[in-house]
């Protein structure tokens, strides 16, 4: 099997959906028989290299920085200039058979660390830049930053020689920008190495708790969800409860509603907090890729409340229930058909069956297999 380098450009390991991928995605790795190394920045945290089952290898650790958020930050220029001089030595002394970029910053790095693209290129597209840029801005930026990610989501991927995508609707919009359909494939998260608690629906009907996980960036609709449950607390007092697990502060301002902030320690930690919870809401509404909160929730059996645009080409009316999550009252109106134990119990099924239908860790390691296998072929790679 070949000797595979996945390049992150992000903080590892951190409480947040993309490098919760990028260790699943390196857990299949390894589990095809590939020789599996990660490259990211140099880390904060404590966690020991030695628990991940694969190899991980650092950017130098700057002095003070503590940081564990994705998305710009004054300091990532600095960290991506030393993931490529890091990059570029891994290829020069004990160069791999395939690269594995994690998201754009990581295709840059290896495009720039292997300008002659002497090895094959795999490009995981985690998101689409062109809905998800405009949201670490000023409303008044977004024109500018909406033009820019539809310009960068059409051209980047062309220095790669395979896009993973996550979903079906990013697979149709790169066939649409003219990239080939044979280079690119659908690999939704694998559930892998997840706790063996499940939740368990319980039969109340008031004082339910909502629990949402995750960060509290813009592009997650955070705000929206907290509207809704500011309606239903008005609505309907009691019914239900707001519970936010996250690794950042909570705001300093007093909320509309009462809500429980839980921090959200390590994924066992997370993953108890969610399964106490009577039902899971996953406001997030661009399109363009899948909230792996989703797929921690299908897996973990939770009623789950998803938006439309992002769960119907994934659930079925009888495994989640699906919603406009930009309208608070649309949301407000399905926390409050939660409080229907046999709607819990019913959804409760539906997603234990949706995660054992779409997120089986068996197809997901032979379809990346099949890829590798694919892109070390000089007669398929593009360059």
């Amino acid at each position: 099997m070949p000797g595979v380098l996945h390049v992150y450009a992000g903080p590892f390991p951190a409480p947040m959906g993309t490098p919760a991928l990028v260790t699943q995605t390196c857990r299949l790795c390894a589990a095809t028989g590939a020789d599996t190394t990660l490259l990211t920045y140099g880390s904060a945290d404590t966690t020991s290299d030695d628990t991940f089952r694969f190899r991980v290898v650092r950017t130098p650790r700057l002095p003070g920085w503590t940081g564990r958020r994705s998305g710009p930050t004054p300091h990532k220029p600095l960290f991506d200039l030393l993931l490529v001089h890091r990059l570029t030595g891994l290829l020069r002394d004990h160069a791999p058979d395939i690269l594995h970029a994690h998201h754009v910053e990581a295709l840059l790095a290896c495009v720039l660390a292997d300008p002659a693209g002497r090895i094959p290129l795999v490009f995981h597209q985690h998101a689409l830049l062109e809905p998800e840029l405009p949201t670490y801005a000023r409303p008044s930026l977004s024109p500018l930053l909406c033009a820019a990610g539809r310009i960068a989501d059409r051209t980047l991927p062309r220095a790669a020689d395979h896009i993973i995508c996550l979903c079906a609707d990013s697979e149709r919009r790169m066939i649409g920008h003219g990239f080939p359909a044979d280079h690119i494939s659908l690999l939704r998260p694998a559930v892998v190495d997840i706790p063996p608690s499940r939740h368990t629906p319980s039969s109340r009907r008031s004082s339910l708790t909502a629990v949402y996980t995750g960060n509290l960036d813009r592009y997650q609709n955070v705000d929206t969800l907290l509207r809704a449950a500011a309606l239903v607390d008005r609505n309907h007092p009691g019914a239900v409860r707001l519970r936010i697990v996250t690794a950042e502060a909570p705001p300093s301002t007093e909320p509309a509603v009462p809500v429980e902030y839980l921090p959200h320690g390590d994924f066992n930690h997370a993953w108890r907090c969610m399964i106490d919870a009577d039902f899971a809401v996953i406001p997030r509404c661009l399109p363009g890729g899948v909230p792996i909160k989703l797929v921690n929730a299908l897996a973990a059996g939770m009623p789950v409340i998803v938006d439309r645009r992002i769960g119907e080409e994934l659930v079925t009316d009888d495994e989640a229930l699906l919603v406009d999550a930009g309208d608070p009252q649309r949301i407000a109106e399905a926390m409050v058909a939660m409080t229907d134990p046999a709607l819990r119990r019913r959804l409760h099924g539906g997603a234990l069956r949706a995660a054992d239908r779409l997120y089986g860790a068996g197809v997901a390691k032979e379809t990346l297999a099949q890829i590798y296998r694919t892109v070390e072929s000089s007669s398929y790679r593009r360059k």
